[in-house]
């Protein structure tokens, strides 16, 4: 093909000429054309069928923002209403799919109104034409191949022939309940359903399938009612149809979720009617409700957005200060409960404490064309982004985010790092206009990449230069070195260090600190401190501290009084980042001899602990009493003889990572709340172990889970896989329901020497209570549990997670795994983003 012979930059801007039609055909042509077009291809989500009234079924494709463009059309040659389509003659214009081993022969054609392609089938194959044709689009422009449909009841004769979609739009005329009855015993929505078709008559069941989606959204009266979702299995369910709600329907759904009822729920809000008596608070708090008020320690203030579809209300419905809760003894989960004269809110915090920058409540107005009227009202999304722009062959993107009380610019560089340093510099100009008509510019110089920047001095210098004032912190903002993190080491090899952590995972020491009476830094008092002070602020204390150099680090050494020595660390954190605006997470390398020079907190982001050092086994079991460690924690052989609780704290992170942890057994697993585990050189987990954990995971528990690695464990023999199947309803890989290949999502990087991540002679589990899906791969040594919450992850993930190695000494190839090939132990996937606009700015 002659057009494959001009030079990238041309074809890529002839191709962006292309409709997604004559893109998706040219990709269908050969494997290197396919390569090309999702190459130059402007970015699409995934694909959307729409099936309704007058013979409408087309493929849509959806952007990230949700806008979706018509690819092409698909009908019968029976058809009754396809006359005006059909083409006088077809000539050679034929295309072949397959799906589930079925060919499907048909012929193209042109819609004569809009020029879009209509694609023709017998009618014995016009039910599973659409997914064949999905399946296709997705491989040519490799899409997330997620089930999305806009449907209407009344053209069910052409739904896709399958049993199970991830999102589903209900549209069109009214229908009887009984109708959609029968439609959701046969056809199960996993993810998302929003019901925007009338009820014509009767009552929906209360135990309908319908319920069973993940997250519901309903703006028709009568489809709903409290009935229907105290059966509600899901997470999110937003009702905004006006619902008639007695206090007594209040009083048996709370009663429902105390005993246990709703056991995966985490939102319900409910519009009610307005006309209707309002809900007599008094009568609910009589019950035998114990409600508490709001709790700093216990919950956040603000609850976090976790449904799909957006919402607006006139109040800030996540604001919770105000707000009654509500806690469930069989599993300590708290709610809080909110009711207004036109809501009832009703949230689940199944991360007590969330981070805020994840929802975003954006104040706006609507002016009503009739009256002219404008009502303020709060639009809730998980984030605002835009899609990704290729500028000089580097793609970007802008987000907008949630920082504390603010609203954040970013401008991130979504360039996968590489072996070959990269470095880009822009200029962004940002203007904000008030409502008055005044504006204001900024300007600001940002620099992106992986190459090593020029030398500006070092990371102290610009440290104390950004220091001085606004305008020189800008500055150095501007010039940096590119640090992403900090990082509290308080362990004896490296003294009581602030390091600056970059993007590939190396830590370079900032400076130390200690307090005058510390004894083992007494040889490091400066002869002549006269003038060398700074001061620190820190929750409202001062901190009056003096400075001077290390003898051998070259690193500045800052002093302070003994009864500020566990705050220090913690306020020249936040200065560090505020100097260069780096994210303020709260990482911290520990040895537990060295509790004593712990900062003040009990909330860190990332942990590494190493355990091996532990004198007394009390300190070890208290600590993690007493912090929180809410993302990552990792830890090593404890020596001492350490017992930890099976419900202890430190189950509640997210991602755990433990070598030689003799203490942890499978109890402890299955109470982690957590979503990855990698638990390697451990004892006293065996194949009994093993089958009770997976049978607490069929019945509900580890909810939260993504991965389970026990590794290497001590015992040659430790696990029997003939034991374990015995036991359950194993099933061997089914290409339809899941990739072939796991990605892998631990913080906590593992080495093996066979990749773990092929899933294809894999066992899989399914899980009746959410249709979750899980891989078992057993072996004498290890034991290896995926929970499949994506069935079709990204490839790309999957290629990145894993590089092949060479042990030095033996030759023997191995495979290392890690999350994402950019990402480190205590790592964000937003690695190249720059700030555009904060409050600061």
């Amino acid at each position: 093909m002659k057009l494959f012979e001009f030079p990238f930059v041309p074809l890529k801007q002839i191709l962006n000429l292309f409709q997604n039609h004559e893109a998706y055909f040219l990709g269908l042509c050969s494997k290197r054309s396919r390569i090309i077009v999702q190459q130059t291809m402007k970015r699409v989500w995934r694909t959307v069928m729409s099936i309704n009234g007058l013979n409408s079924k087309r493929m849509l494709l959806q952007k990230m923002n949700g806008i979706t463009d018509e690819l092409l059309m698909w009908t019968n040659y029976d058809h009754p209403f396809n006359h005006d389509l059909h083409p006088i003659e077809f000539r050679n214009q034929s295309i072949f799919y397959c799906y589930n081993g079925t060919n499907i022969e048909c012929r193209i054609s042109q819609n004569p109104t809009d020029g879009s392609p209509v694609i023709w089938c017998d009618n014995k194959h016009k039910n599973i034409l659409p997914l064949a044709i999905h399946y296709s689009v997705c491989q040519v422009f490799n899409l997330i191949d997620t089930i999305q449909i806009i449907f209407e009841l009344s053209e069910r004769e052409d739904f896709p022939e399958t049993n199970r979609i991830d999102n589903l739009r209900l549209i069109g005329s009214p229908m009887e309940a009984d109708e959609y009855d029968e439609f959701f015993e046969k056809v199960q929505v996993s993810n998302h359903l929003k019901i925007s078709s009338p009820l014509e008559k009767g009552v929906i069941k209360e135990d309908s399938m319908l319920l069973s989606t993940n997250h519901l959204i309903c703006n028709q009266r009568d489809w709903i009612t409290m009935r229907h979702l105290m059966n509600f299995n899901g997470k999110t369910a937003i009702i905004t149809g006006g619902l008639h709600v007695s206090t007594q329907e209040i009083i048996y759904f709370l009663n429902n979720w105390i005993n246990g009822g709703n056991e995966n729920l985490e939102m319900i809000i409910v519009t009610l009617i307005s006309s209707v008596p309002s809900i007599d608070l008094s009568s609910i708090f009589k019950q035998s409700f114990n409600f508490k008020p709001w709790n700093p320690k216990k919950r956040g203030g603000r609850f976090k957005y976790t449904a799909i579809h957006a919402y607006s209300h006139k109040t800030d419905l996540l604001d919770c200060t105000n707000a009654m809760d509500l806690e469930r003894k069989t599993d300590n989960k708290l709610a809080t409960v909110k009711i207004e004269k036109e809501s009832f809110i009703f949230f689940v915090w199944n991360d007590p404490f969330p981070d805020s920058m994840d929802t975003i409540s954006e104040k706006q107005q609507i002016v009503n064309p009739f009256t002219g009227k404008k009502r303020e009202y709060h639009a809730y999304e998980e984030g605002i982004h835009t899609d990704k722009e290729n500028h000089f062959d580097i793609p970007w993107k802008l987000e907008i985010l949630r920082d504390g009380d603010f609203l954040s610019i970013y401008l991130d560089c979504v360039k996968r790092n590489c072996e070959d340093h990269w470095e880009v510099t822009t200029e962004i100009t940002v203007q904000v206009l008030s409502k008055n008509g005044d504006s204001q510019t900024m300007k600001k110089i940002c620099q992106f990449g992986n190459a090593v920047g020029k030398e500006f001095g070092e990371n102290y210098e610009l440290y104390f230069l950004g220091f001085c004032s606004k305008r020189s912190s800008r500055i150095v903002q501007e010039i940096r070195k590119n640090a992403w993190r900090v990082l509290i080491n308080v362990t004896r090899h490296t003294g009581r260090c602030l390091q600056l952590q970059n993007m590939n995972r190396k830590t370079i020491g900032m400076m130390l600190w200690t307090s005058y009476d510390t004894k083992d830094t007494l040889d490091l008092l400066p002869i002549d401190s006269e003038n060398q002070s700074i001061n620190y602020s820190y929750n409202g204390i001062d901190i009056e501290c003096r400075i001077s150099m290390h003898p051998t680090k070259g690193i500045p050494v800052i002093w302070c009084d003994n009864k500020h020595k566990n705050i220090l660390p913690l306020a020249i954190h936040q200065s560090i980042c505020q100097v260069f605006n780096l994210i303020d997470t709260i990482q911290i390398y520990v040895e537990f001899r060295e509790l004593s020079d712990f900062p003040e907190i009990n909330r860190v982001d990332n942990l590494r602990e190493y355990g091996f050092f532990v004198d007394k086994a009390e300190d070890y079991e208290d600590f993690f009493e007493k912090v929180e460690i809410t993302n990552y924690l990792q830890v090593s052989y404890p020596y001492a003889n350490v017992k930890i609780k099976e419900d202890s704290k430190l189950l509640l992170t997210k991602h755990l990572g433990c070598d030689g942890c003799f203490w942890l057994t499978m109890n402890h697993l299955m109470n982690f709340n957590g979503k990855t585990v990698v638990n390697k050189r451990t004892r006293f987990i065996y194949s009994n172990g093993v089958i009770d954990f997976l049978n607490n995971w069929m019945k509900g528990g580890n909810p939260n889970l993504e991965m389970m690695l026990i590794v290497e464990t001590l015992s040659s023999n430790a696990f029997d896989a003939s034991i374990i199947q015995k036991n359950f309803n194993f099933k061997p890989w089914d290409p339809k329901k899941r990739g072939s290949r796991f990605t892998y999502t631990a913080l906590y990087p593992h080495v093996s020497k066979t990749d773990i991540l092929d899933c294809t002679n894999a066992l899989d589990l399914e899980r009746k209570t959410d249709n979750k899906l899980a891989t078992v791969k057993i072996e004498k040594e290890s034991f290896i549990f995926f929970v499949w919450n994506d069935p079709f992850p990204n490839s790309v993930l999957n290629e990145s997670d894993v590089r092949l190695g060479k042990d030095p000494r033996t030759g023997e190839e191995f495979h290392y795994y890690s999350y994402g090939k950019n990402q480190t132990v205590m790592t964000s996937p937003s690695y190249n983003r720059r700030s555009v606009a904060t409050p600061e700015s």
